[in-house]
């Protein structure tokens, strides 16, 4: 296992894996919430933006270095269309 692949137990005891981020597209990550650790490895392997969905947590330091846009939506919410546009 790499430091960005995980794996965490359910209530039932069964082991469930996952990875930090796959790259959808050349250049295009798609991932889950990453701490200060992973944040370090994303952007020494290239990241230089993030697009931060979420609503409920702080974004990881070492992002603060780079274009960084929060644009904060709850769980099964779609964001509002004025959010969206410059």
């Amino acid at each position: 296992m790499t430091a960005t692949e995980h794996t965490f137990k359910t209530w039932d005891g069964v082991e469930l894996f996952y990875r930090a981020w796959d790259e959808v597209t050349p250049g295009v990550w798609i991932g889950r919430k990453l701490n200060d650790r992973e944040a370090a490895n994303a952007v020494r392997q290239g990241v230089t933006a993030v697009l931060d969905l979420t609503a409920e947590f702080s974004e990881a330091k070492p992002f603060l270095a780079l274009r960084y846009l929060n644009i904060p939506i709850l769980d099964l919410t779609a964001p509002m269309q004025k959010r969206l546009l410059p």
